[in-house]
């Protein structure tokens, strides 16, 4: 049969059939999806090489409505901005394209049209990949994830990938690829042995984020330093403060209510907070692999696509020794941002499909809300990937008339559930508070870094590995969206619930991306690792379980073969982290490991706080582990960000100045700041507001001995206020 004839064959659309009934398969020979998408991607490479010239219009300043106290840190990137804004937008005008193409693509009249089509889209299609091995070989020059062997034994899987594909139809292939399979009975293992290894192993890799006060120390700077700001975020509410009401988050929101009653049994301390964490962060791991169950149907299956997505999100940025930082360890991303996304990849998987029911549409829109409510960065991002993932659900599944306003319908009750999430967090904080939240508050952050451009850093160029992860992102929708419209869904039980998954993973990976834009440092696009791997993942499910009926002349074959070549490339390039794992045999002796400086004790401050203050008191502790080390000294602390280094613009100086008014604060500890620019706008402040120093202690060590709190720390008062202690 002639490739035109091939790509021209009647369509076998599925017959009307009761709600929920599995979907069969529907499509030409070939799937006219990968000639389509082959066809229109190249423009969308063309379009994210050509947006870079967008990128560089040059910046007149920061936003003057913010007001820095220093501009030394200001690198607005309004042209990257809205270029990447540009970007997320041009795979849904692929989406159409495709549609377009394929909705003529079973008329037999215009075979010879698609004849020619099949090799353009194999020219396109060499064109993509060539782009990719260019990108990562550029990758290499900019910071080298990967190393050479890395990236040759991926290449080296995914040409094998194409060569059997190409020539599985072969008579002599075929018949040795029956003589490769093992009986049925000994390739299937137990589900719950493979669940409890899978489990075992995620415990493990989580360990490598659990640290404890007397060897925190020997962690990486990037791991303690931040550390000391999530902590004093998450102990927000256990401290009593409430967030977007007298504290302004720069991470999360919701997650300070999860780890208050945990906090309340267990006490603070570096275990107890670290513990916290490596929870959180499995749970939301562990919810991806009940995700990829649920779509492959097997556990063995789920455990191979979910190992390499594991050992990529604990890539190892900087190792020292036993001791690395990842993104496991880099806490205000694992757990605080991608706790909710991760949660809702198993929603998805089971509940997408059934999106028209209203437990399901509500169930999946509530834990969005909390998401978005959490954290609006990440959080919108998977908000927008859940809508997604409910209309491929809807179009794939249920009856082929009123597909689109059963799609519209599920949408509605979404959104109720999102507003029901939302309506739940304001009364719960009128209760706690006796105030609404101000959501505003929660875009602050968001508009120090993404508007103002406060420590951001310019995309090193258009090639390197953020394109492949967007071009992974941009075909994962093009291809859930369309086969959604078309209704072409893998046979199984969870088809559906795969076709959604993939659409989700698409959309939450374009979006996380957004991150890496903004500051587009080494160290931040592992950041994005855990998304591109789940979208990989996905992309290669789909892909590989649409290879059925290969024959066919050889450019049909190749039109199939090299996007499976493709995938099986990047995710073996994933996979190949999986080499990484043997830290983890250092994680007993790690774990067990004291003795070191107590960095995150902040004795001279801790000391200063018992003897200064009642129990009760309203102070203000300008001081990292502010929010600790008052809930450890029974007094209400009133500052309202998570650390005094946080405090970069003249409107937030403000804002503690009013805090001491509206909460009458008696006294104001200040420990060393990060400036003197600061140091003077604060004490200006504190002037201003009635206070002046009365006291002040020199370090009782060197600064070294806790790293975090070395320096002198100062005690103001107002006039009224009883006299110090001496």
């Amino acid at each position: 049969m002639s490739v035109a004839r091939e790509i021209a064959a009647p369509s076998r659309l599925p017959t009307p059939q009761a709600e929920g009934a599995p979907v069969r398969p529907a499509g030409n020979r070939v799937e006219v999806l990968w000639v389509a998408s082959a066809l229109v991607l190249p423009f969308a490479v063309l379009f994210a090489l050509g947006v870079d010239a967008v990128a560089d219009v040059p910046a007149q300043s920061g936003s003057a409505e913010l007001d820095f106290l220093s501009d030394a840190d200001l690198r607005p990137e309004p042209g990257e901005q809205r270029a990447y804004l540009l970007l997320l937008l041009a795979p849904l005008g692929l989406a159409a394209a495709v549609l377009l193409f394929a909705r003529g693509s079973d008329k037999p009249r215009r075979g010879r049209v698609y004849g020619g089509a099949a090799v353009v889209a194999l020219c396109g299609q060499a064109l993509l990949i060539g782009l990719v091995l260019v990108s990562l070989w550029r990758q290499r020059e900019i910071y080298s994830y990967f190393a050479s062997w890395q990236i040759g034994l991926s290449v080296g899987l995914g040409v094998l990938a194409l060569l059997v594909v190409v020539a599985a139809p072969l008579r002599p292939v075929r018949r040795a690829l029956r003589g490769c399979r093992l009986p049925a009975a000994k390739t299937r293992l137990p589900a719950a042995v493979v669940a409890t290894v899978v489990v075992l192993i995620t415990v493990a890799y989580t360990s490598t984020t659990v640290y404890k006060d007397d060897n925190i120390a020997r962690s990486p700077f990037e791991t303690w330093y931040h550390l000391a700001f999530t902590a004093d975020e998450i102990t927000t509410v256990f401290s009593g403060r409430t967030p977007l009401v007298d504290f302004v988050p720069q991470y999360v929101s919701l997650l300070p209510y999860l780890a208050w009653p945990f906090l309340q049994v267990a006490g603070v301390s570096v275990a107890t907070l670290t513990l916290f964490f490596a929870v959180l962060t499995g749970i939301g791991l562990l919810s991806v692999f009940a995700a990829f169950w649920r779509v492959t149907g097997s556990a063995v299956l789920a455990a191979v696509l979910y190992l390499p997505l594991l050992s990529i999100t604990f890539y190892p940025a900087i190792r020292e020794g036993v001791e690395l930082h990842s993104l496991g360890t880099y806490y205000a991303v694992l757990p605080l941002r991608y706790f909710f996304p991760l949660l809702l990849t198993a929603l998805v998987a089971f509940l997408a499909p059934r999106a028209k029911e209203w437990r399901a549409a509500v169930l999946l829109g509530g834990t969005a809300g909390a998401g978005l409510v959490n954290n609006i960065e990440f959080g919108i991002a998977a908000l927008g990937a859940v809508v997604v993932a409910v209309f491929v659900g809807a179009l794939s599944t249920g009856p082929t008339t009123r597909r689109w306003q059963a799609a519209f319908v599920a949408e509605l009750r979404l959104l109720v559930g999102v507003l029901l999430a939302v309506l739940l967090f304001v009364l719960g904080t009128l209760v706690r508070s006796g105030s609404l939240p101000d959501f505003s508050q929660s875009l602050y952050f968001s508009r120090q870094f993404a508007a103002s451009g406060f420590y951001m850093l310019p995309l090193p160029g258009p090639l390197g590995l953020h394109l492949v992860m967007y071009l992974t992102g941009a075909l994962a929708l093009v291809m859930a969206l369309v086969c959604a419209v078309r209704r072409s869904v893998r046979p199984g039980a969870g088809g559906a619930g795969g076709l959604a998954l993939l659409g989700y993973s698409s959309v939450f990976g374009l979006g996380a991306g957004s991150y890496y834009v903004g500051r587009s440092h080494p160290l931040v696009l592992i950041a994005v690792f855990c998304a591109w791997a789940l979208c990989s993942a996905m992309l290669t499910v789909e892909v590989l379980g649409r290879l059925r009926g290969l024959a066919g002349d050889l450019p049909v074959r190749l039109l199939r073969a090299i996007p499976a070549g493709a995938v099986v490339a990047q995710f073996a390039l994933i996979a190949t982290t999986l080499s990484g794992a043997d830290v983890l045999a250092d994680q007993p002796g790690r774990l067990t490991a004291s003795g070191d400086p107590r960095i995150f004790a902040a004795l001279d401050m801790r000391a200063f706080l018992r003897d200064c203050a009642v129990p009760g008191e309203r102070v203000m502790l300008l001081h990292p582990l502010g929010n600790w080390i008052s809930a450890d000294a029974g007094v209400a602390n009133y500052f309202p960000y998570n650390n005094p280094s946080a405090v970069v613009t003249q409107q937030q100086v403000a804002e503690v100045a009013a805090a001491l008014g509206e909460h009458d604060v008696t006294r104001v500890f200040v420990g060393p700041l990060a400036s003197p620019v600061q140091a003077t706008a604060l004490s200006a402040a504190l002037g201003a507001a009635g206070y002046e120093p009365v006291l002040e202690r020199p370090p009782s060590a060197p600064a070294s001995d806790w790293l975090v709190a070395g320096g002198p720390v100062t005690l103001w008062r107002q006039s009224m206020t009883p006299a110090p202690c001496s």
